[in-house]
């Protein structure tokens, strides 16, 4: 259950922060791009645009299974070593 409660939560998490005003859904990064532009220069943040529009979507899908099997398995090793440690 674990494993995938962050993956329901994470709608959850996002639905009540719209509730706060002042806060706005960006599904383009536009907010973040906006950010950038206050320490970048309008070139180079064209540049990280098309960075961004050129990784495909199977890269976000290729994190999220990492970061799963990552989970249980090496993290997993960390995490026996400290019980082990605190169980002595």
């Amino acid at each position: 259950m674990a494993w995938l409660l962050p993956f329901a939560l994470q709608p959850l998490t996002c639905g009540f922060s719209l509730l706060i005003p002042g806060v706005t859904f960006s599904p383009d990064r536009g907010g973040y791009l906006d950010r950038l532009a206050a320490a970048l220069p309008p070139d180079r943040i064209e540049e990280v645009r098309e960075k961004m529009d050129a990784i495909p979507p199977i890269y976000w899908a290729m994190i999220i299974v990492q970061s799963l099997v990552a989970g249980i398995t090496v993290n997993a090793l960390a995490t026996f070593g400290e019980e082990l440690g605190w169980r002595q």
